[in-house]
């Protein structure tokens, strides 16, 4: 196995893609826009027309789209335009680095097995800056001896690959994560609106804040989380709209286990309005 093909080429896709072929992979990619598959293609990747065609070409499918919508499309497909389950050869493995929650995974991963392919789901964490460094942490849920015949394909993109249990425990490890992440931010953007109203330069807070009890990786990155924000599609409400999608998969997470998680149902509803710009942005798309 040492065929990799990635779809999904956005914030995060676009640097793992490059990482991977730096590491001296056959690598083919897909992405429905052309730009960044033109720039992937510059680098030494071959370009695929479909997700059906990578398939037909890949030992291992890594896929960084969005939502359980795209995951779909991508791996179920329809009658008239199959997916990648469908021309992926038995043997094989598909890996979801995406978020979206441990029960489409599950389904998922038994459509996978009724064609001899193994899924795992393996989210991400460390942001577009851990993607281009190749530093991020992969949370992988599925079988570890399909995780050893992959992990080359893993490795140029993660520095931390840790396997946390079946299909379905890599999302809720990331759900845990988010929780976190959402939570501290909403904290430190608090602090800095606070300090600000009292004169205090939000750069010395932040220096302040990394320095005692208060420091965290949002604290240490909140600079590159702002420029981020800018370049992400819909811009800072992109980012709050995505952060919505994976709170309230958490949310329906911890509901299904019957755990209460008022800090968390609180942040998320502060995003709703952003939440609900960015669907009806999509719609009118």
């Amino acid at each position: 196995m040492n065929r990799v093909g990635l779809i999904g080429l956005g914030t995060m896709g676009g640097p793992m893609a490059s990482n991977i072929v730096r590491a001296g992979l056959n690598l083919t990619v897909f992405d429905v826009r052309a730009e960044p598959a033109a720039r992937l293609a510059a680098e030494g990747a071959s370009v695929a027309t479909s997700p059906a065609e990578l398939a037909r070409t890949a030992d291992v499918v890594l896929l960084v789209v969005v939502d359980e919508a795209q995951a779909d499309a991508v791996l179920v497909g329809t009658p008239e335009q199959p997916g990648v389950l469908q021309f992926a050869a038995p043997g094989s493995v598909v890996v979801i680095h995406s978020t979206i929650g441990p029960q489409a995974c599950r389904r998922l991963a038994d459509l996978a097995a009724a064609r001899g392919i193994d899924l795992l789901d393996a989210p991400i964490s460390g942001g577009p800056s851990g993607a281009r460094a190749g530093s991020l942490a992969v949370m992988v849920g599925g079988d570890e001896a399909a995780l050893a015949r992959c992990r080359f394909a893993i490795e140029p993109v993660g520095a931390e690959i840790v396997h946390v249990g079946p299909v379905g425990a890599g999302q809720l490890a990331k759900l845990a994560n988010n929780m976190v992440l959402a939570i501290t931010m909403q904290a430190v953007h608090e602090a800095l609106m606070l300090g600000r109203e009292a004169g205090i330069d939000p750069d010395l807070l932040l220096q302040v804040l990394g320095s005692g009890a208060a420091d965290s990786w949002t604290v240490r990155h909140w600079r590159d989380i702002g420029e981020s924000s800018r370049v992400y599609p819909g811009g800072a409400d992109g980012v709050a709209a995505l952060t919505h999608k994976d709170l309230a998969l958490a949310l329906a997470a911890a509901q299904h286990a019957g755990i209460d998680v008022p800090v968390t149902e609180l942040t998320s509803h502060r995003l709703v309005g952003p939440y609900q710009a960015a669907q009806a942005q999509a719609a009118r798309a």
